[in-house]
């Protein structure tokens, strides 16, 4: 369930810049330098959205992505 708390949390220093995150949620993960990011302002209430995200933690080769509730 998704909910106001909801927070999108990523290891930059884990991070391999595959960019698997930003081609699965382009509305979550963003490039910033020769890393990914998080970015600010992200829709938790769509349904989309979130299906997304999930799909880009179970994705990340490194699990430097979590969703935290």
């Amino acid at each position: 369930m998704v909910t106001n708390m909801t927070k999108i949390t990523l290891d930059r220093k884990q991070c391999i810049f595959c960019g698997l995150c930003i081609e699965v949620a382009p509305e979550a993960f963003e490039a910033k330098g020769e890393k990914s990011a998080v970015k600010d302002n992200i829709d938790f209430s769509n349904k989309k959205t979130m299906e997304n995200v999930q799909m880009a933690v179970d994705a990340c080769p490194v699990r430097a992505i979590k969703i935290v509730k």
